[in-house]
């Protein structure tokens, strides 16, 4: 319910998941996006610990907890490399006092 009201004011069409839930575990959640081979742009709008555990695997972060600050954005980025494996870049990192 609460990602819910965090995505709803955007005005953006959006679908609700159980992959999604808090206690979800980031292997789900990856294949719920088809991760590494989906192309598009994919929003996803999630609570602790969840968050902190995809961008622990995605960015390759050896720790079981990782916190990430309410309302943040993380904007992770990936692309093959020369020799064909996938890299994860964070972009950018926005909180709400950055704003």
């Amino acid at each position: 319910m609460r990602a819910e009201q965090t995505v709803y004011p955007l005005g953006r069409k959006y679908k609700c998941r159980d992959e999604l839930s808090p206690n979800a575990l980031p292997a789900d959640v990856l294949k719920l996006v088809n991760w590494p081979n989906n192309k598009q742009t994919i929003l996803l709008v999630s609570h602790q610990p969840l968050i902190g555990h995809l961008v622990c695997q995605l960015l390759g972060i050896h720790t079981q907890e990782l916190s990430i600050k309410k309302c943040s954005i993380w904007w992770l980025r990936s692309k093959l490399s020369a020799d064909g494996q996938i890299q994860v870049n964070l972009v950018t990192v926005q909180t709400p006092d950055m704003l």
